[in-house]
């Protein structure tokens, strides 16, 4: 019984391992060593308690395992995936330089290459934070720590009392930010998307572009109180005056952060990017009854329309009504489309498109009209009923006359009947009386009856 359990184990470790193997290497990696586990757990329960012990521990190496190779893969990732991380020993020969010689010229040249790798990366991460965090987040992460390299410098200048170092950085990080980075985003963003309009979000640009105006004042201000010599405490009114600039702008920092992220947070959503495809093959608005009528008696133009539906490259199926072909006696038809199972009689269509199941009686002229059909047949008694009740049957009726006009289904037009707008009217709503009247084309709207002898 043991025997065959451990078989049984067996089969399982090798089917995972192999279906392991049709993955990516990092989930090779990682469900390897769980799987492995999984293994001695399954061992583990069937042999004797001494050995539970050491599959525990040996469970306990692997999650250490790992941890580790997980930690190495990470640091692999950060410091070997771009070319430009190979300058990053040159910050450790600067500190080197420094300490074995005198040439500050080399010292600055170094630590300038040595740092650049450094920023690079700092980027890199907070991108990598943005697609955990959101846009916003991440941006500002981007922007808090972008500026670390001016933070480094500021505290290390201050140390060493070189107040007028520090000026001139955080003077150079906002003139950097308003005109050299943004210049730069719009000069090569015109560049690699020559053909597309760049866009962006007009009230986060107008909320940063006010926080860097008031950083420049809160600089300018005393400034402008030193140059001009008018304290009234020398020395005194000049720091104050700076001191309350700082505060002023870091509550109004903060007043920032909140009102970005908590109170109108939906005002830094991506802008939403719109794509646009050419598309120069055949495209109809139908919205309006003279499109619709257009559109429809397109495809009886000649000799070839501009929507096919007899395409090889691009057939069009519909779906199966199962009606019989359509029948047509000592009918003369020119220019026309005519749908399936109609019944056409001794009439003369011309120009126009007859839907399926439409039924035109003797003597009908059909011109330049569109003919929407009928959704089922009436039988020969039910207009044998009709006739006798002095109605009138689904379809076109003895002797009428259409031209120009939509005939929407299951329309009733009885004997001698003529809608040809003779007045040329554009306009008319009589839909009391079973039509109306758009840009010059009669509509016979759904189920409506013209009786006998009407005249349109």
């Amino acid at each position: 019984m043991a025997n065959n359990n451990s078989q049984m184990a067996g089969t399982n470790s090798h089917f995972e391992l192999r279906s392991l193997e049709e993955r990516s290497v990092h989930e090779l990696e990682d469900e390897s060593l769980v799987s492995h586990g999984s293994v001695i757990r399954k061992t583990q329960s069937l042999d004797a308690a001494p050995q539970r012990s050491f599959s525990i521990a040996g469970s306990e190496d692997f999650d250490r395992n790992y941890v580790l190779n997980s930690m190495l893969r990470s640091i692999k990732v950060v410091l070997f995936s771009a070319k430009i991380n190979l300058l990053v020993p040159c910050g450790f020969l600067a500190i080197l330089v420094d300490l074995l010689t005198s040439h500050h010229g080399w010292v600055f040249l170094l630590s300038l290459l040595g740092i650049i790798p450094l920023a690079e990366r700092l980027g890199w991460a907070t991108e990598q934070l943005a697609f955990y965090t959101g846009a916003t987040v991440g941006g500002l992460l981007n922007a808090t720590f972008g500026n670390a390299t001016e933070l480094i410098i500021s505290i290390h200048a201050m140390r060493s009392g070189m107040i007028r170092v520090v000026q001139q950085s955080l003077l150079g990080s906002i003139l950097s930010n308003m005109l050299l980075v943004l210049g730069c985003a719009f000069f090569s963003g015109g560049i690699v998307h020559s053909n597309k309009e760049q866009v962006f979000n007009k009230s986060n640009a107008v909320m940063n572009s006010g926080l860097l105006l008031m950083a420049v004042m809160g600089l300018l201000f005393p400034a402008v109180l030193h140059s001009t010599h008018t304290e009234l405490h020398f020395g005194k009114s000049e720091l104050a005056l700076s001191r309350f600039s700082s505060c002023i702008m870091l509550v109004a920092y903060a007043a920032y952060l909140f009102f970005q992220l908590k109170s109108e947070n939906n005002l830094y959503a991506p802008v939403n990017k719109v794509q646009a495809y050419l598309y120069d093959g055949y495209w109809e608005d139908i919205g309006t009854i003279e499109a619709f009528y257009n559109a429809n008696l397109g495809i009886t133009k000649k000799p070839v329309p501009d929507f096919s539906f007899y395409d090889r490259s691009s057939p069009i199926y519909t779906q199966p009504r199962y009606l019989p072909p359509s029948k047509m006696l000592d009918a003369d038809v020119t220019d026309s489309v005519i749908g399936e199972g109609c019944v056409i009689k001794n009439c003369k269509i011309h120009h126009s498109v007859v839907g399926l199941r439409s039924c035109i009686s003797e003597g009908a002229i059909i011109e330049d009209s569109l003919l929407m059909g009928a959704d089922y047949y009436e039988t020969d008694a039910d207009r044998r009923f009709l006739a006798a009740k002095g109605s009138v049957p689904i379809g076109i009726g003895k002797n009428s006359h259409i031209k120009r006009a939509i005939i929407d289904k299951n329309a009733r037009i009885g004997d001698n009947v003529k809608i040809i707008n003779s007045d040329n009217v554009q306009e008319a709503a009589r839909e009391t009386d079973g039509y109306f009247i758009k840009s010059g084309i009669v509509t016979v709207i759904k189920d409506a009856l013209v009786p006998s002898g009407t005249v349109i």
